[in-house]
C-alpha cells in the first residue's frame, strides 16, 4: 500500500482531484527557480527598494509602452523620494513586447524578462515571479495589467491614470493595509459571474464583501508577500498559475488575517477577448471553490463577525463605463441547452424540490435569488464531497444554470429600461445601475440567509466521511521538543501496549533516579540555585574525567563526546518516521532556507545527498516559525501508526 496518507474525506479527495500530479508540479517549480535566478541577481544589484510596480504581460506590444509611461509618471509624481523599480514579466510568447519594453527609455529602474518555458506559462506564474523579485527587494508592490488603456475627457483622464499608483499603494504606506483591491465603475451587465457568484460567495463564506475580484489591479504589502510565497499553504496548480490567481490572492489574504481595503479607480478601459472571458472566469470560480474546500476550518466556525463593508480609498469617479449588452433570449437558450445536457447530473446533485423549481422555470421567470443561492450551495457540497462527479462537469453545469439566472436578471433590467425610456440617458442609466446594485445585494443577502443551512449540511457530510482519528499522542522528554508517537502499539503476540503508560512509567523512573542522584549522591538539600550549581560542578568533573581536554563548544569535541556515549552506554533502537513519510512531508512543505544553507539548488537535489529524516530535522531549525507550525499541523492531521518504525541510533 501507499505510504502517503490516504484520502479519507471528501475534502481531501476533492482537493486531490483538483491538483496536477506531484511530478509535473515539481518539474514546473524547478524550471521556475532556474528562470528566476538571473532576475534575482539583478535585484540583488539594486539591493533594496521601497516600491515595486509589477506588470505581468502576454505579448501586449501595442499597449504596454503607454502603461509603462503612465506607471513611471505616477511613481515620479507621487513617490519622487522613494526608491522604485518596475518589474515586467511575460509569457513565452511575449518576445515582441519584451523588445518594446527594453527599447523604451526609463528614469525608473527596471527588470524585464520572460518565463520562457510553457510549464510556467500564465498570469499567475508571471505574478509569482514579480512577487519573488519584490520580496527580495523588501518592497511594497502594485500590480498593473499590460492591456490597459486611457482616454481624455476634457481635463480628466479616464481609465489608466498616474494616480492609480497612489491609490493602490498609499493605503499600504500610510494606513498599514496589506491588500488593496481595485474597484471599478462597471456597467451592470459586465461580468455577471463576478457580480452574482464570486461576490456573494466571498461575502457569505469568507465574510469579506469583495465587489470586484476581476479588477486585476492590486496593492500588496511586503508583509503579505511573505505569506503569499510560503508554498506551505497551497500548491500552485495550473489554474492558480493562470487566471485563478485572483481568487487565490483574495482568499489567502482573508484567511491569513491581512488588512484588506479597496480603491476606486474609475473605469477600466482594456480589450477583453470574448473567446477568453469564460475561460478566465471559469478558472477564478474553480480556484475559489478549491479554496473554500481547503479553508473549511477557517470559515466553518458557527459565528463569524458581523459583515462589514471594506474600507474604500479614493473618491468614486463619475466616469461612465462603456455600455454592455446581454441578450436575455440567448442566455435562456444556453440555460435550456445546459439543463438538457446535464439533467442527469443535476437530478443527483440537487434535492427534488430544487430540481423541480428548475424544471418549471423558463430562465426568464421563476429563477429567484433564493433558488440561485440554494443551487450554488448544493454544488459546493457536491464539489467537496462527491467523488463520482468530475470537477469540469460540475462547473460546466453550474455555468449553464448561471445563464438561466442571468437571463432573468437581464430581462428585468430590459423591462425597467423600457419603462424609463422618457428620461435622459444619464438619468436612466443611473437608475438602472441603482436597481442592478439592489438586485445584487438581494443575492448576497440570500447567500447570507442560507449559510447556516449550508454549514449544517457540510458538517453532516464531513462527519460521514471522516477517517478514524489517528491514534497518536504528543509527548516531551526534552522540554520544548514535542514527539509524536503512536498512542497504542500491538506486540507480535497481539497484546495492546499503551504509549501513555510507557511514558508515565519512564517519566516516574527518571524522576526517582534524579531525586536519588541529587539527595544521595550530591547530598544537596540546599536552595534551587545551590542545587543547580552542584549539578553543574558534577557535570564539569564528569566531562573532564571521561574526555579530558575535549572542547564541547567545538564540533569535533561534541562528536567525540557523542561517540563515547554511544560506545559505552547501552541503548536500544529508537522510533521515528519512516523515510518515505519524511519525503512526502518535505514535498508537501519544501524548506526554503535549508537548500541554500547546504549549497543545493532545491529540495530534489538536496534529497539526493541527504536522508529525508535528516533534512526534516534540520528544517525544523533552519526555517521560520510559520513553516515549522505548518509542518506540525500537517503531521498532526495525517500521521498514523503505520508511518512509524523502529530505527537504529
Amino acid at each position: 500500500g501507499s505510504l502517503i496518507p490516504p484520502t479519507g474525506s471528501g475534502i481531501q479527495s476533492r482537493t486531490a482531484r483538483g491538483k496536477t500530479s506531484a511530478a509535473p508540479r515539481e518539474e514546473a517549480k524547478e524550471y521556475f527557480r532556474a528562470i528566476i535566478r538571473e532576475p534575482l541577481v539583478q535585484a540583488a544589484r539594486i539591493a533594496e527598494a521601497d516600491i515595486v510596480v509589477g506588470i505581468p504581460f502576454y505579448n501586449e506590444a501595442d499597449t504596454i509602452p503607454a502603461v509603462l509611461r503612465t506607471v513611471s509618471k505616477g511613481l515620479e509624481e507621487f513617490y519622487p523620494d522613494q526608491k522604485c523599480v518596475i518589474v515586467a514579466v511575460g509569457a513565452p510568447a511575449g518576445g515582441e513586447a519584451l523588445r518594446v519594453i527594453n527599447a523604451l527609455p526609463s528614469r525608473v529602474s527596471r527588470i524585464a524578462f520572460l518565463l520562457s518555458d510553457e510549464r510556467v506559462n500564465g498570469k499567475g506564474w508571471s505574478m509569482r515571479a514579480i512577487f519573488e523579485v519584490a520580496r527580495s527587494l523588501g518592497a511594497d508592490l502594485a500590480i498593473v495589467e499590460a492591456d490597459l488603456g486611457s482616454r481624455h475627457e476634457g481635463a480628466e483622464i479616464e481609465g489608466l491614470a498616474p494616480d492609480w499608483i497612489w491609490l493602490l499603494l498609499e493605503p499600504i504606506r500610510s494606513k498599514e493595509m496589506d491588500l488593496v483591491i481595485s474597484r471599478f465603475r462597471r456597467h451592470y451587465f459586465e461580468s455577471p459571474i463576478a457580480t452574482l457568484l464570486l461576490y456573494p460567495l466571498l461575502a457569505a463564506i469568507y465574510n469579506c464583501p469583495i465587489h470586484d475580484l476581476t479588477g486585476g489591479q492590486w496593492g500588496i504589502s511586503h508583509r503579505l508577500l511573505r505569506t503569499y510565497l510560503q508554498e506551505t499553504y497551497y500548491p500552485w496548480s495550473s489554474e492558480i498559475g493562470e487566471h485563478g490567481i485572483d481568487s487565490w490572492l483574495a482568499t489567502m489574504a482573508i484567511t491569513s488575517g491581512a488588512k484588506i481595503c479597496q480603491a476606486n479607480l474609475g473605469i477600466k478601459i482594456h480589450r477583453p477577448l470574448a473567446a477568453k472571458a469564460e475561460l478566465v472566469l471559469r478558472q477564478k470560480v474553480k480556484v475559489l471553490f478549491d479554496r473554500i474546500v481547503a479553508d473549511q476550518e477557517w470559515w466553518g466556525v458557527p459565528e463569524l463577525p458581523l459583515l462589514q463593508p471594506l474600507a474604500t480609498f479614493g473618491a468614486e469617479k463619475a466616469h461612465q463605463p462603456d455600455a454592455v449588452e446581454v441578450d436575455p433570449q440567448l442566455q435562456r437558450f444556453k440555460y435550456e441547452e445546459g439543463l438538457n445536457r446535464f439533467h442527469s447530473l443535476l437530478q443527483r446533485i440537487l434535492p427534488d424540490e430544487v430540481y423541480q423549481q428548475l424544471a418549471e422555470s423558463t430562465g426568464l421567470s421563476g429563477f429567484s435569488a433564493a433558488l440561485w443561492a440554494q443551487i450554488v450551495y448544493h454544488f459546493l457540497l457536491a464539489y467537496a464531497f462527491d467523488k463520482e462527479f468530475a470537477g469540469g462537469d460540475l462547473l460546466n453545469s453550474l455555468f449553464a444554470l448561471h445563464n438561466g439566472f442571468t437571463a432573468g436578471f437581464a430581462r428585468d433590467m430590459h423591462l425597467l429600461r423600457d419603462k424609463l425610456e422618457a428620461l435622459l440617458p444619464a438619468e436612466r442609466e443611473g437608475l438602472l445601475s441603482m436597481e442592478a446594485e439592489r438586485k445584487t445585494q438581494e443575492v448576497v443577502n440570500e447567500f447570507l440567509r442560507q449559510k447556516p443551512a449550508f454549514l449544517a449540511s457540510w458538517e453532516v457530510k464531513a462527519e460521514a466521511l471522516k477517517p478514524p482519528v489517528p491514534q497518536i499522542t504528543y509527548r516531551e522528554f526534552i522540554p520544548g521538543v514535542p514527539l509524536i508517537v503512536p498512542s497504542e502499539l500491538t506486540t507480535p503476540e497481539g497484546k495492546i501496549i499503551h504509549a501513555n503508560a510507557i511514558y508515565d512509567s519512564i517519566f516516574a523512573r527518571q524522576k526517582a533516579d534524579f531525586e536519588h542522584f541529587v539527595y544521595e549522591r550530591l547530598h544537596s538539600e540546599a536552595s534551587p540555585l545551590a542545587l543547580a550549581q552542584a549539578i553543574k560542578d558534577f557535570l564539569r568533573s564528569l566531562e573532564e574525567g571521561i574526555l579530558p581536554g575535549v572542547d564541547l563548544s567545538a564540533v569535533e569535541g561534541t562528536r567525540k563526546m557523542v561517540d563515547f556515549i554511544f560506545d559505552n552506554f547501552p541503548h536500544q533502537d529508537g522510533f521515528s518516521l519512516i523515510p518515505e513519510m519524511a519525503s512526502w512531508l518535505l514535498n508537501q512543505y519544501p524548506p526554503y532556507t535549508l537548500p541554500t544553507k547546504l549549497g543545493y539548488r532545491d529540495l530534489a537535489e538536496m534529497l539526493h545527498g541527504h536522508d529525508p529524516l535528516d533534512i526534516l530535522a534540520l528544517a525544523s531549525w533552519s526555517e521560520e516559525r510559520e513553516y515549522v507550525e505548518s509542518l506540525w499541523r500537517l503531521m498532526g492531521e495525517n500521521l498514523r501508526s503505520e508511518h512509524f518504525a523502529p530505527c537504529a541510533i
